[in-house]
């Protein structure tokens, strides 16, 4: 089978227009009714905090303000000094029309509650203009939905047909019957992953690299831009989000290109610039390739570059976390670069899918959604994988690497746990927590009551230790969430609470996840439990009915849950 471009076209014109219909249906609603179902808040602007978020006031209700929540900022209009009378009768569409000032795009990082009355929440990622606004007029502000990144899908759309866009063309014009052709070599701590990749790309114009959790995959690219860079070559690369770009900024490998002015990043953001002032804004976010130069960019701004140069601009483009793009992204990446880098994980997260008419009308879209593993499995390309984890035990790399061919090798600096809980295995790795769960109950209320204990007592035993506390649904985020709200600011740093599609990437001490006793397919998805999972350098403590076994799950969960259920090693 052949995907056409016609076949492309619809793909991607079906999510625009879900994600477009589904924005323009909730902008549509009343203010009043969107707060009461924890879609719009509004809030007082308190301050700016010494670490630079922009601290706001809000009123406590049903619904909190989940951590790592995007946002449109809006200041209300004044009428003798005061917010609009009858605002919240207005939709979020009419406000938005009214506002004095707006700033889309802002993420909620950190909550913080002092009473039962009211908590506080800090904002990152303001407009210049909007921050002037706050200081100026000191008045109510509205968080409400954020609009989706339409122009990411109609750029990919204007990139299929544009004539002589060829090797993104030849990049997606293949036979997708099943095939296997993804056969990596392995990249162990002991060998020059540098050296390798040249090689590879010496006789090959693109080279797919798998990162396991803990692999050290960015600290490795990052070593190999360097040498790119002192060899004159323009480098892009791009990704997802503005969190990973930062990711990269930050390695040490290139602290002195960054203190030379050397790397330039879209989209550049107040704190991102207090943090790296050397850091510099691409001007206008547009296409700037220059010799021993490195460009940072979103696919929400390389996605319009590709097709707007389609002349392979960059000496070489390398796309992290490839895992995260669509099929006709990955093809873009052969667009902009000679020389190309997919380097991803095929068992972590894929894209999410909104629009149903593909679920319908397509015999199969996965491989558009699920392009890097397309992509390694149908292309006769150079492959790698990272096997050396420096995140996890021994025996937390024996379980994980159930999801990688039993080939991950534990490289971590320390092999035991503190012992900080009776219910830490000393080995580290994961740990199975037998609760009794209501049925069909997202919010399971005593499972929540016993992880706040349970996070209580690993920050007891060392306040500097990092916890993520995860679940698939939003009504157990959002409740455990409240347990947490309490504790002091300074700990609250050191605690994640997170549904699992927004912690790919990261690596804590401790992870507490919590499946509820509903939906099991949702929480024991292969790629979603794989994440959960491998976040914790020490522990991971699953927390899930007795009888978890008796569902139906992909057979590498069910090997992890009966080896960890039933071997208790």
């Amino acid at each position: 089978m052949t995907y056409t471009q016609e076949d492309y076209d619809y793909f991607l014109t079906c999510e625009y227009e879900s994600l477009e219909e589904g924005y323009d249906q909730t902008s549509s609603l009343s203010c009043a009714f969107l707060k009461s179902r924890g879609l719009l808040f509004a809030a007082r602007y308190g301050n700016q905090s010494q670490n630079d978020p922009f601290v706001f006031e809000v009123l406590t209700g049903e619904y909190l303000i989940t951590q790592r929540t995007w946002w449109t900022l809006v200041i209300l209009p004044l009428e003798d000094g005061i917010p609009e009378e009858h605002w919240e009768d207005l939709s979020w569409k009419a406000l938005m029309d009214r506002a004095t000032c707006k700033s889309p795009g802002c993420c909620c990082v950190w909550t913080k509650t002092t009473d039962k009355d009211k908590y506080y929440i800090g904002i990152m990622g303001l407009s210049q203009n909007f921050v002037l606004a706050l200081e100026k007029q000191k008045t109510l502000v509205v968080l409400g939905p954020n609009m989706p990144p339409l122009d990411y899908y109609s750029n990919l759309r204007t990139l299929l047909s544009v004539p002589h866009a060829v090797p993104c063309k030849n990049t997606l014009n293949f036979d997708f019957a099943p095939q296997n052709l993804w056969h990596p070599a392995p990249i162990t701590d002991q060998d020059d992953m540098t050296t390798i990749i040249e090689e590879a790309l010496s006789t090959h114009d693109v080279v797919a690299i798998q990162g396991p959790p803990g692999t050290g995959k960015t600290t490795k690219i990052t070593e190999f831009i360097v040498h790119l860079l002192r060899q004159g070559k323009s480098v892009l690369v791009t990704t997802l989000t503005n969190q990973t770009l930062m990711e990269v900024a930050r390695k040490q490998a290139l602290e002195k290109c960054l203190e030379e002015g050397k790397i330039s990043k879209t989209s550049l953001l107040h704190e991102e610039y207090k943090e790296l002032p050397t850091l510099q804004s691409l001007p206008n976010n547009e296409c700037s390739p220059r010799p021993g130069f490195l460009t940072l960019g979103t696919f929400f701004w390389t996605s319009g570059w590709a097709h707007a140069h389609p002349h392979q601009p960059y000496d070489y483009v390398i796309v992290d976390e490839a895992s995260q793009a669509f099929l006709p992204m990955l093809a873009a990446s052969r667009t902009l670069g000679k020389k190309v880098i997919w380097i991803g994980d095929q068992q972590q997260l894929s894209p999410i899918v909104l629009s149903k008419e593909t679920w319908r009308d397509f015999k199969d879209y996965t491989p558009l959604v699920q392009g890097f593993d397309t992509l390694c499995n149908h292309l006769d390309i150079p492959g790698f994988i990272l096997t050396s984890t420096y995140r996890l035990t021994r025996r937390g790399a024996e379980y994980t690497g159930i999801f990688y061919g039993n080939k991950l090798i534990s490289a971590a600096a320390v092999q035991s746990t503190n012992g900080a809980v009776k219910e830490n295995h000393p080995a580290g790795g994961p740990v199975f927590l037998p609760f009794p769960l209501n049925d069909g109950d997202k919010r399971c209320e005593s499972a929540c009551t016993m992880i706040y204990n349970l996070v209580s007592q690993l920050i007891k035993s060392d306040k500097k230790v990092s916890i993520a506390v995860l679940a698939k649904f939003k009504e157990t985020v959002n409740n455990l969430q409240r347990k947490f709200n309490y504790f002091p600011q300074t700990l609250l740093n050191r605690i994640k609470v997170s549904t699992v599609e927004k912690v790919q990437g990261l690596s804590v001490d401790y992870t507490i996840f919590l499946i509820p006793h509903v939906a099991y397919r949702s929480s024991l998805d292969r790629s979603l439990f794989n994440v959960a999972t491998s976040r914790a350098s020490s522990c991971t403590f699953i927390v899930a009915n007795k009888d978890i076994l008796n569902q139906n799950m992909p057979p590498e969960v069910r090997t992890y849950l009966e080896n960890l259920i039933h071997r208790r090693k």
